[in-house]
């Protein structure tokens, strides 16, 4: 199994405290995945390089539940809403550490395509 492929976080979303099998969420090293349908199922995938940022939203009977509602803003500016999520605090964490990760080990490869400008982006101007 190669490194992209090896899972870091998984979950499925939560209603009241259950688990619902038919809306699951994982986490790669290069990519976050959305699977949702009972019947008739969808595969959504977001490329971690396009992360622009991760934001955590809880009303107070989801932090009763200990779930939060964690969106992915993209640079295409699309949102990837990961609902129900079960310690949504670290789980944002987890999804910003990797995406830079991932943007900082590949980042000469983006470049080479056209797909990322590494003198733009804040995180590389620290180092």
């Amino acid at each position: 199994m190669s490194e992209e492929n090896v899972v870091i976080w998984k979950d499925v979303k939560h209603v009241m405290g259950i688990g619902i099998p038919w809306v699951k969420y994982s986490l790669t090293s290069d990519k976050l995945l959305l699977e949702k349908g009972l019947f008739s199922t969808t595969y959504d995938e977001t490329r971690l390089f396009r992360v622009m940022d991760v934001t955590l939203t809880r009303t107070l009977m989801d932090k009763l539940l200990g779930v939060g509602t964690v969106t992915v803003s993209t640079s295409e500016g699309e949102d990837v809403v990961l609902l129900g999520v079960k310690d949504s605090l670290a789980v944002k964490e987890r999804i910003s550490k990797v995406a830079n990760e991932n943007r900082r080990n590949n980042r000469a490869s983006y470049r080479e395509v056209g797909m990322f400008n590494v003198e733009e982006d804040e995180d590389f101007n620290d180092q």
